[in-house]
């Protein structure tokens, strides 16, 4: 019988109990009644985020590879070689088939003799542009009927030619 009878330590458990069962319902009520974002929401907004991020590194990357990545692709035709007296002349036409424009330099060889290149100027990107490359007697040199020889371009590059003097 002594089981039937409420003890008072069973009492004070009891009301403890539900001191602490109210306190943590006041405590979840008051943490819903925060205002915040839900998990769902900031998840779609990180997305956002790193997609914009990754966008404009990309379109970034993207225009300065594009503009390394169509260089000037400069070739040439020899049209004719003359010499007169001494010196050597032979016209070309340069043609740019990249995506830039490139200037020549004033100088050239015609076989192992260094020249002047006269009328020169911008190789346009998709046009062409015919100069001359002169050498005087004194340096004047090619081999036989055929003449090779090499202009120098702005960017570092030579083009090279050759073909019938």
């Amino acid at each position: 019988m002594a089981g039937l009878i409420p003890s008072p330590k069973s009492d004070k458990l009891q009301i403890m109990k539900s001191q602490t069962t109210a306190s943590m319902t006041l405590k979840a009520k008051r943490l819903r009644s925060r205002s915040g974002v839900s998990p769902i929401v900031a998840e779609v907004l990180l997305l956002a985020i790193s997609l914009i991020a990754g966008l404009m590194l990309g379109i970034f990357t993207f225009q300065v590879v594009g503009t390394a990545a169509h260089p000037a692709e400069v070739s040439a035709q020899l049209d004719t070689c003359a010499a007169d007296g001494a010196n050597e002349t032979c016209s070309l036409t340069l043609a740019n088939e990249g995506g830039s424009d490139v200037q020549t330099l004033p100088l050239c060889t015609l076989g192992a003799a260094g020249g002047n290149l006269t009328a020169g100027g911008i190789v346009p990107a998709g046009g062409t542009l015919n100069v001359d490359c002169s050498v005087d007697g004194a340096q004047a040199s090619h081999l036989g009927p055929f003449v090779s020889g090499w202009v120098s371009l702005s960017n570092g590059a030579s083009v090279f030619f050759a073909g019938p003097f």
